[in-house]
């Protein structure tokens, strides 16, 4: 069995490190801003998925209750989303103050016993991000239109 020889040819030199190293931080600072971008959408995401998964509960509240319930929101101590029928709840919120959300034509959402509501059209927007959220009259169902950004 042959040793390996020593002396030069035994490992790394401490250049050969340094450009190693080098490389690998450029890497990361190259994908540093995009990792962001990604944080910022998943974030974004959760904040629309908030606000659906509140309008779906409080249809649901309304139905199964057999009494109307209004949706709204409130900034007031947080973000909370304001659900008033047989009780009244609070469900939490994602959104910061620099996000938007605007409820049209109206501040708030009813949904009826039977599961309707009226038209009402939900425009989130948080940095260059925007999405909308239309409520089916027939259903009450939260409908998010894709292809914004």
């Amino acid at each position: 069995m042959a040793l390996l020889p020593r002396g030069r040819n035994a490992g790394f030199s401490l250049f050969e490190m340094m450009v190693v190293l080098f490389i690998l931080a450029i890497l990361a600072a190259m994908s540093a801003p995009s990792l962001g971008r990604v944080m910022d959408a998943v974030a974004f995401k959760r904040k629309v998925a908030a606000v659906t998964a509140a309008m779906r509960y409080g249809r649901l509240r309304a139905v199964a209750s057999g009494v109307a319930v209004r949706m709204s929101l409130s900034r007031d101590d947080g973000c909370f989303f304001i659900l008033k029928g047989a009780k009244t709840e609070r469900r939490r919120c994602y959104f910061d103050d620099r996000d938007e959300v605007l409820f049209e034509p109206a501040a708030d959402i009813r949904f009826l016993v039977d599961g309707r509501t009226r038209p009402v059209t939900i425009t989130i927007r948080s940095g260059v991000r925007t999405r909308l959220i239309r409520v089916d009259i027939l259903t009450g169902r939260p409908l998010v239109v894709e292809g914004m950004s």
